[in-house]
């Protein structure tokens, strides 16, 4: 019995000697968490530690919360990545007739822009498919739309990207990140280009606010297999085959 009364006595002692802070409330939970005298919070086993925040009070989700939570999204892909199907080409920006005015039609990648142009192919170059529902985002419905008179497999072949905040053209409008225009052109294997590269000194002196590189993003939808070889650039002068 005296032996038990020691060992109580002791254990008392022991926890009389840690400094702690039952239940301390964190956004309106009830936590239990030791205090240093760094004041930084002591984690519990499996739990971060976390700083005061200068600018107010310390905010840390209880250990329940923090099992629970479900892992945060890994961060998207850099918007000018696609697939290889894609035939992405940087700097280069592709003629065609458009489909979509790419002021309004917007997506987050270029991937995402290539899907859309692979969509309407399927979509759109079938029969009787004028109106139809072929790409949605944002609430926004894209639906086919071909020239009067054109055959049945006129639909998108290329695709148009801007991946920068500003994409310049030598034209009336400011081009910005997200932009995505779908085109087609006769032979999308050998694609028509008014700019591609780096801009030549003649248009950069003759356009001061041209960049050095050009800013857009072009590839095409083409069969597997199919060998794309881009043509040299025009340099602004818009080709007539569509």
């Amino acid at each position: 019995m005296e032996s038990c009364i020691r060992n109580r006595a002791l254990y008392l002692l022991i926890i009389a000697a840690i400094p702690y802070t039952p239940h301390r409330t964190l956004n309106g939970v009830a936590a239990n968490v030791l205090w240093s005298d760094s004041g930084v919070t002591k984690p519990l086993r499996g739990e971060a530690s976390t700083a005061p925040d200068a600018a107010g009070p310390m905010h840390r989700e209880p250990r329940h919360m923090h099992r629970s939570a479900a892992a945060a999204p890994a961060p998207g892909p850099p918007v000018y990545d696609t697939a290889d199907e894609c035939h992405a080409e940087r700097h280069a920006g592709y003629d065609g007739h458009a489909f979509t005015w790419g002021m309004s039609f917007r997506v987050h990648t270029a991937g995402e822009c290539c899907d859309a142009c692979a969509a309407h192919q399927r979509v759109c170059g079938q029969s009787a498919s004028e109106g139809r529902e072929f790409y949605r985002i944002g609430g926004r419905r894209e639906t086919c739309n071909r020239p009067p008179g054109s055959p049945e497999s006129f639909a998108c072949n290329v695709w148009v990207f801007c991946p920068e905040p500003l994409c310049w053209a030598n034209d009336i409008h400011n081009h910005t990140l997200g932009e995505c225009w779908l085109k087609h052109q006769a032979d999308p294997a050998n694609p028509r280009s008014p700019s591609r590269g780096r801009y030549p000194p003649a248009l950069r002196a003759e356009h001061r606010t041209a960049p050095e590189k050009v800013q857009w993003m072009s590839g095409v939808v083409v069969p597997p297999g199919t060998v794309v070889t881009p043509s040299d650039p025009s340099w602004g002068k818009a080709t007539d085959d569509a």
